[in-house]
């Protein structure tokens, strides 16, 4: 019982440091291609904006929404990007993430020619390789949070950058 015991606890122990060493080397891999302040980021034609509803989960104001929309709003003012693509879900009649978040962005003085929405932007991962296949963007700024940013910076041969909040 005893050996039992402690190779749940060294399978426990190589678990854990096994998903520290990924997370290092996650951070560290995407420090370099992700920004924390407008001016450090370059000109992008386009920023992919990643969905996400208005409303929390328990009904009152998501703030992931109103830091992506208003940090776009930020990179599209500073000149730092010329178009933006609204990436994210409307698989329900009354729900509908890039619809809220180009009115948002409207809202914010961003002219609606400049809005292009995908609806089929189910996962972050989804809504990066869409740019690239669905809307040939070559190479775009993601603007989200730093746990999305850091996993959408997923492969040396991405040519894209994240803005973090």
């Amino acid at each position: 019982m005893k050996r039992i015991v402690n190779g749940i606890v060294i399978l426990a122990i190589l678990t854990l440091a096994f998903i520290i060493y990924c997370n290092v080397r996650i951070e560290a891999y995407s420090k370099a291609r992700v920004y924390d302040t407008v001016s450090d980021i370059p000109h992008y034609h386009t920023a992919l904006v990643l969905g996400t509803s208005p409303q929390g989960r328990f009904g009152g104001a998501n703030q992931f929404f109103f830091a992506r929309i208003n940090a776009t709003a930020e990179l599209y003012d500073a000149g730092k990007i010329d178009r933006i693509l609204v990436s994210g879900d409307n698989r329900y009649m009354n729900y509908n993430e890039p619809e809220a978040m180009k009115l948002a962005l409207i809202d914010k003085g961003i002219p609606k020619d400049v809005i292009v929405l995908d609806y089929a932007g189910f996962r972050t991962y989804d809504s990066v390789i869409r740019a690239r296949e669905v809307f040939g963007q070559t190479g775009f700024i993601v603007v989200s949070q730093k746990f999305h940013n850091e996993s959408c910076v997923h492969s040396r041969k991405e040519r894209h950058r994240c803005h973090r909040l």
